[in-house]
């Protein structure tokens, strides 16, 4: 959903806010428009520049017992540093998303950091609980996981691509503004508003933006108006939370 502070040129009718809303999901979800509309007018006249994401609409983190996403486990607990970072992870997580129409080179920021984070939750909670036999299970199917499963394997290795190259792992949009002639004079088309993932490169072997994640395919979230990596980064932050449940529950089982 996107929302608007729109100011009608003269001659144009006035549209209510939410009219004004419904047309410019269809003009994300089609990417096609004609000049000839009044809505396609007024969306020219402002050339988009004050859309604006409304992050209410798209949950941030699902609710999850005992690992908070703003509050780390006690000091105390093995699992303290990895719910840090992990915590780390989320702010950086919300901020691409305040930041979702904003300066790329911000969210691209954003996206890099939130990489690094969200691996040295892992490296934390796997190394917190390298000596518990109770725990091995548990990291041995989340390491078979991170391997095969592509969004967490790309995760991993765009990650390692930032860290050690200096490969680009996301891009700008790119409209690719197209202009036809048609009945009504002119038809311009674009593509769908996106900020992509790229593929990376890490010790020669590529890896392509993931289109699947614990074997459910991604395409009923992806092309929605919210860009991709915000997409990857809400389902790897759910897989990781639920790990570091697993973990502590398991550690703090009787034995």
């Amino acid at each position: 959903m996107y929302e608007s502070n729109v100011r009608i040129i003269p001659g144009v009718r006035y549209w209510r806010k939410q009219t004004f809303v419904h047309w410019c999901e269809r003009l994300y979800e089609t990417g096609r428009f004609r000049p000839s509309d009044t809505w396609a007018v007024v969306l020219l006249t402002v050339g988009c520049s004050r859309l604006r994401y409304n992050r209410h609409l798209f949950d941030p983190i699902r609710e999850e017992p005992q690992v908070s996403k703003n509050k780390p486990l006690p000091k105390d607990h093995p699992l303290h540093h990895a719910s840090k970072e992990l915590i780390a992870a989320v702010t950086f997580y919300e901020k691409m998303i305040s930041n979702h129409l904003g300066d790329f080179a911000q969210f691209d920021s954003f996206w890099r950091e939130f990489l690094q984070k969200l691996e040295r939750a892992w490296n934390k909670a796997e190394a917190a609980v390298s000596d518990s036999p109770r725990c091995k299970r548990i990291i041995d199917t989340a390491i078979n996981r991170r391997k095969t499963d592509p969004l967490l394997s790309y995760l991993r290795h765009a990650r390692n691509a930032d860290e050690h190259s200096l490969q680009e792992v996301a891009k700008d949009w790119d409209a690719k503004l197209r202009a036809e002639p048609s009945a009504d004079g002119i038809t311009l088309h674009w593509d769908k508003w996106d900020r992509p993932l790229l593929p990376v490169t890490n010790r020669g072997v590529v890896y392509d933006p993931p289109r699947l994640h614990l074997g459910q395919g991604l395409n009923d979230k992806l092309g929605k108006g919210v860009a991709e990596p915000i997409v990857v980064a809400d389902l790897a932050l759910h897989f990781y939370r639920n790990l570091l449940n697993q973990l502590n529950e398991t550690l703090s089982a009787p034995d």
